[in-house]
């Protein structure tokens, strides 16, 4: 009973991830870069917390190091393809696809290395499924692009059970802290490598556009000479929100900037918890059940979390919340 309660502790923090999340991209926008920063930027807060509360030492295997390279590499497409999918549906929705993936894959994969698999735990995934395909009809038409992130955080977020648990019961693995601090550590600098040529061709994009701003801007001023004799009023550029609500003044630019760098340090904190809370369980709760809990609990959560995102709590997101819940509750028995 104990572990189930370390579960519901995790799904928490899982679902208090997600705000975190969606706020960094409403300010930051959906564009690889952002992504690629916020996993980092998570990823280097992460690395610092865990190695200072393991003493400053990391114990280190090929096995675990091997293991480490895949989560990262795993996290940061993740992270990609999720940002860039709340561009195109909503909080609860995106949890719906994210989550049954992390509750199908490592069912299945729990199944192939010998978990026993109940009428009563198929029944629980046949609901999820159902959640799932609810979840599919109420997209609407989110384009190639959005189909792909929605597809991809599905099968992202179930390749972190199947991980997990391949590394959790190998005698080659490290301990769980050291296991974390050597997946932060390499994506954290796998993010810093990719971010160097994004910010190169960045920086080239700007001038050139920078270049055609001024030309339309100095236009302008002619015209507007030649018609009123007065000069055209200067433009504040200020920064461009992620959510293309236009140019922002200094001060509340620079709040944003700040407010969407503590997100980052927040999406760390509760997703290093959650993550260090489920590897624990690994050892004692079968993937069978122990990622069903945690996908029904999310999705419940992802509905009130959206409210504060102005999203709205309709029937058909009440109706797939209490079908994964009911989903869950099959697993449980």
């Amino acid at each position: 009973m104990q572990y189930y309660l370390f579960l519901l502790g995790a799904t928490l923090l899982y679902s208090v991830q997600f705000v975190f999340l969606k706020y960094f991209q409403k300010v930051r926008g959906t564009g690889l870069a952002a992504s690629i920063a916020f996993s980092g930027g998570a990823a280097a807060v992460l690395f610092v917390v865990l190695l200072c509360a393991n003493g400053l030492r990391i114990a280190f295997s090929p096995f675990s190091l091997g293991v480490a390279a895949l989560y990262a590499a795993a996290m940061i497409g993740m992270n990609a393809a999720g940002i860039k999918s709340l561009g195109y549906v909503s909080l609860s929705l995106y949890t719906l696809f994210s989550m049954p993936g992390g509750m199908l894959l490592p069912v299945l994969y729990g199944v192939c290395t010998g978990e026993a698999m109940t009428w009563m735990k198929g029944a629980g995934l046949a609901v999820l499924l159902a959640a799932l395909l609810l979840a599919v009809r109420d997209t609407g038409k989110p384009g190639l692009t959005g189909a792909l992130c929605c597809a991809g955080i599905f099968v992202l977020n179930g390749s972190f059970g199947i991980f997990t648990k391949w590394h959790q019961s190998s005698p080659l693995a490290v301990p769980t802290l050291d296991f974390l601090i050597l997946f932060s550590a390499i994506t954290a600098a796998a993010s810093v490598l990719l971010l160097i040529p994004l910010a190169a061709y960045g920086r080239s994009k700007n001038r050139g556009a920078r270049s055609a701003r001024a030309g339309a801007q100095a236009a302008e001023s002619c015209a507007a000479e030649e018609q009123n004799g007065d000069s055209a009023a200067a433009r504040d550029e200020g920064e461009t929100r992620g959510d293309g609500q236009g140019p922002r003044c200094g001060a509340a630019a620079k709040r944003e900037n700040v407010l969407s760098w503590a997100s980052v340090a927040g999406y760390a904190a509760v997703n290093g918890g959650a993550q260090l809370i489920v590897m624990f369980c690994a050892q004692y709760v079968d993937a069978s059940v122990q990622y069903p809990i945690i996908t029904g609990g999310c999705v419940l959560f992802s509905v009130v979390t959206g409210l504060l995102f102005g999203e709205k709590a309709t029937p058909r997101a009440i109706l797939r919340a209490a079908l994964a819940v009911i989903g869950t509750l099959l697993f449980m028995f």
